[in-house]
C-alpha cells in the first residue's frame, strides 16, 4: 500500500509521523479531507457516528490526522478514536481465515493479549483485527460466553503483561500468537529462511537444459523459502514439529 501520492506538503508541514494501520471509529459527524490539512478541500462525504473503518495514524506539526485506507481521505484524530478489544477466554482463541469457524489459522490471540479490531459487516459477531486482517469470533460457538471485551477509551484497562516466548508460542503481529507443536524445544524461534528445495531443483534441470553442464550451479543456490522453528541449540523443526536433517 503506497501513501507517497497522500501526503500534501504545504508551508512549516514536514516529516510526518505515521504507524501501522489501526481499527477506528467515528465520535462525531466528520467531513473528510483530501489532504491532512484543515484547511484542505472536503470531499463532499462525512463519516458517521458510530462508523468503523481501518486507518492510519500521521501527526504533523499542525494536528494528527486518519487516513481511512478504505477511501483514500483523511479524518481529523480528534474525531475518532481507537476500537481495542481484549482476550478475555482462558485458552485464548484461534484466529480464521475468513468468518467461518471452519477456516482456522495457525495464529492465536492469548488470554490478556489487546488487538486493534472492527465488527465485520454483514457478519454479525465476528471481529477483523487491523494489522494482520484476521478473523476472530466475539462468543464461543457453543456456550455463547464472551470471547473478547471491547476497552473503554476514556476508562483503558491496565495494559496485559508481555507474553513471554517459549516452547508453546512466538509473537506475531498485532497481539496475535503462533503456537507451535508440542514437541518443538522451549524457547525456539519461529524463522524464515532459503534452502535448497523442489524450486532450486526444478532451475536446475532448466538451467541444465538450456546452458548445459554449466546450469547445474543454480543447484548450488538456495532459492526456496520456508519458515522453520530454530531451537536455542541449532536444531530445526518443520512447522509439523519434524526435525529437520541437512
Amino acid at each position: 500500500f503506497s501513501r507517497s501520492n497522500k501526503f500534501i506538503v504545504a508551508p512549516n508541514l514536514s516529516h510526518a509521523m505515521a504507524k501501522s494501520v489501526a481499527a477506528y471509529q467515528c465520535v462525531q459527524v466528520t467531513g473528510y479531507l483530501t489532504a491532512m490539512n484543515m484547511a484542505a478541500e472536503q470531499n463532499g462525504t462525512q463519516c458517521s457516528v458510530g462508523e468503523a473503518f481501518f486507518g492510519e495514524l500521521s501527526t504533523l506539526e499542525t494536528g494528527s490526522f486518519i487516513l481511512n485506507t478504505s477511501n483514500g481521505l483523511y479524518l481529523p484524530a480528534s474525531a475518532c478514536q481507537e476500537l481495542t478489544w481484549i482476550c478475555v477466554a482462558p485458552s485464548g482463541v484461534a484466529c480464521r481465515h475468513s468468518a467461518d469457524l471452519a477456516n482456522k489459522s495457525e495464529a492465536m490471540v492469548q488470554h490478556g493479549n489487546r488487538i486493534s479490531a472492527i465488527i465485520v459487516p454483514g457478519s454479525a459477531g465476528w471481529l477483523q483485527e487491523a494489522a494482520s486482517k484476521m478473523y476472530v469470533p466475539m462468543n464461543h460457538p457453543t456456550t455463547g460466553d464472551a470471547l473478547f471485551t471491547k476497552v473503554d477509551p476514556n476508562n483503558p484497562q491496565v495494559a496485559p503483561q508481555p507474553v513471554m516466548m517459549g516452547a508453546a508460542q512466538v509473537q506475531a503481529t498485532g497481539g496475535m500468537m503462533i503456537q507451535a507443536p508440542p514437541n518443538v524445544p522451549p524457547g525456539s524461534m519461529l524463522i524464515k529462511e532459503q534452502y535448497k528445495g523442489n524450486q532450486t531443483m526444478i532451475l536446475g534441470v532448466v538451467g541444465c537444459l538450456l546452458c548445459g553442464p554449466c546450469g547445474l550451479i543454480v543447484c548450488c543456490l538456495d532459492l526456496d523459502e520456508r519458515q522453520v522453528w530454530r531451537a536455542p541449540d541449532g536444531r530445526k523443526f518443520d512447522m509439523f514439529g519434524q526435525p529437520i536433517i541437512e
